[in-house]
This record gives structure tokens, sequence and C-alpha cells, in this order.
């Protein structure tokens, strides 16, 4: 599929030709226009981390401009990349590309209002409930995950984490059907507890506020560890009061909701 300066040069060439009248030229014109605005980025100079002002810098890279190459040189950075299409960028350009990502207001700790609107939820939903998810509202799979660290040289309990049993940091976040994560939170010491780590990212007040499709809650699934809201599920847990054929029932139920997280 050609872009839209392809086709516009191609309706050039055809009124050029005679092919097409001028009314039919203008028409092909005007439809072959991106909504996006066409930056001249050929006429942009080459980045020169000497040439930023150092307020600047720091508002940009969120480092002053002589901490940026002593940060290279601690990280390793190598003096240039060379990306899997053939692109050849300098490696200090690209920790200031890294570094640009990270500042504010680059944060997928906040709701995303365009990956996360009502019709994208209803979307996700029904791309659980297509694999054989049991809840027709769940959009999300949310869970904490462990990253082993280095040992520090002080409290050193804080981060250990014993399910795993290793020095850690821990991370929670909510994985989508596309493969994107919806909404991250962390580091935290690596003894933190999921269910802690939910009430201080505030995730559980922005899916009551936002998570809803055409006015009906949505929910995401999460482990036996997390409460029961509406907004949020998680497995059935064994009960002494239920029959064992009901027990079976919900078993399937818990099966069919993990299968796809």
């Amino acid at each position: 599929m050609c872009s839209f300066r392809q086709a516009r040069e191609a309706a050039i060439l055809a009124y050029d030709s005679s092919f097409i009248d001028e009314d039919e030229f203008v028409l092909l014109y005007d439809m072959c226009h991106s909504k996006n605005p066409e930056l001249p980025y050929q006429n942009y100079e080459s980045f020169e981390l000497d040439n930023i002002d150092e307020a600047e810098c720091e508002v940009q890279f969120r480092f002053k401009k002589h901490e940026v190459p002593v940060l290279a040189g601690a990280m390793g950075v190598p003096g240039r990349f060379t990306c899997p299409q053939g692109t050849i960028c300098d490696g200090m350009e690209a920790l200031c590309m890294l570094l640009q990502r990270f500042r504010y207001p680059c944060r997928l700790t906040q709701w995303n209002d365009q990956l996360l609107s009502p019709r994208c939820l209803r979307r996700y939903a029904e791309a659980v409930a297509r694999k054989g998810g049991a809840l027709a509202n769940c959009f999300g799979f949310i869970d904490g995950t462990v990253r082993a660290i280095c040992r520090p040289g002080q409290m050193q309990r804080l981060v250990y984490n014993g399910h795993k049993r290793a020095l850690a940091l821990k991370f929670q976040a909510l994985a989508l059907p596309n493969g994107l994560i919806g909404n991250l939170f962390g580091p935290v010491e690596g003894r933190r507890h999921d269910s802690a780590m939910l009430v201080d990212s505030g995730l559980l007040t922005a899916l009551e506020e936002h998570a809803f499709g055409d006015g009906q809650p949505m929910c995401v699934y999460g482990d036996p560890e997390y409460p029961l809201r509406i907004h949020l599920q998680a497995p059935y847990r064994n009960r002494p009061y239920i029959t064992p054929h009901a027990d079976g029932s919900l078993q399937q139920v818990n099966e069919h909701c993990s299968c796809c997280s």
C-alpha cells in the first residue's frame, strides 16, 4: 500500500499526462492528505548535545548537560547503534532519546484515555471472551512481577522477596489482550505484597472512575490475593459450604479465566 505522498505524486503525474482533468486532480490531491502534520525532518539539524541549552537539557532529559556523558560512560553506551532496519544512531543521541521518553508526561502510571477508552475496553473484553474467558466484561489482567537485583549494601530485608527467595524489586502491571501494558506501577521494595501495591498505585480508584463501556462497569482479572470488587475480579475461593457439583462448575470458571491471562 502506497503512502499519501506517493499517492499525491501519482496524481500529479496522472494530471501532467492528461489522464485526469483538473477537477479530478484537485479531488484526489485533497483526499491524499494525512490528518497528521507534515514535519520537514530533512531540514532539521543533526542532534548535538553541545548545541542544547543547559536549562533545556535539564527539562528535556532530567539531567544536567555535563551529567549525560557521565551517565553514558557508567551505562557503557556504545559509540553508535545499528537498528534492525539499518538505521545508524549515535550513542549519545540514543541515550537522550531514552531519557526524553522517560520524562513527564510520558508515563504509563496514568490512565491512558486513548488506549483505555470505553470503545477500546469493549474491544478488549470481546477479545478475551473469544478466547474462552468466562467474564464478558473483563478487558485486562493485573499481576505483580518480581525483578531480581544485585545485593544492596544496606537494608537487604526491604528488598527480599520470600516467595521467589531473591533480592528484588516489584512492579504492578495491567496487561491488555493486544500485548500492551495499560498501566504500570513501581518499582517498590521486593517484600511488598501485591494487594499493598494495588492500594499504593491508585489503580482501583482509576478503574472506578474510568472503567466503563456503554455505561456498564468493566473489570480486570487478578490472582486470589486481590480483593473482590466490581472492577476487580479474582478466582473463586474454596469454601466449605459449596457443594461438590457447584465446586466443579466454579473450578471450570477459574480455568476459563486463567487460560486467557
